[in-house]
């Protein structure tokens, strides 16, 4: 649950920012995210599951907006807490005090937001441990539901019963 000092401090360090994150536009209305944090959202689906020549990319997939379909679905409070996480992983000013990353997430080129999200995996501080864990655990499970990924680990596919 959200607390007036998370609140806070996610104001104080930028959670509104003047500067609107880097990304494009969901494909769909959003139920849970603002469209600043589904850009977030979105660069970070697309570094945790990237793709390559077999598989499509998060965005490929529509991975964010099933995210923040979830998240709809989800306790508020639990929602805002990761909006929040979202907004922390994007900001500079966060960035350079724990990290020693003055730029935002977005602005990142793909080796550098593997860093980054490398970072808060095996941070020192447990809420980012907590954070990193429920966004890439939101991310894999949505990416690897979707249909297009069930021939690459050899799932084919939900049962079909007759009607």
């Amino acid at each position: 649950m959200a607390t007036a000092a998370s609140v806070g401090s996610v104001a104080l360090c930028g959670g509104v920012s003047m500067v609107p994150p880097i990304g494009g536009d969901p494909r769909q209305p959003l139920k849970a995210l603002s469209l600043g944090a589904f850009r977030i959202l979105a660069a970070v689906a697309d570094t945790v599951c990237p793709g390559n020549d077999e598989l499509p990319s998060a965005w490929a997939l529509q991975v964010p907006e099933a995210v923040d379909h979830q998240l709809d679905r989800m306790h508020p409070g639990n929602a805002l807490e990761l909006a929040q996480a979202l907004w922390l992983v994007e900001n500079p000013v966060a960035g350079t005090l724990l990290d020693q990353r003055p730029r935002r997430f977005t602005a990142a080129t793909p080796a550098e937001r593997a860093r980054v999200l490398d970072r808060w995996r095996t941070s020192q501080l447990p809420p980012r441990r907590t954070a990193y864990r429920a966004l890439s655990g939101l991310i894999a499970a949505s990416y690897w539901a979707h249909p297009d990924t069930y021939a690459f680990v050899g799932y084919p596919g939900p049962p079909r019963f007759p009607t």
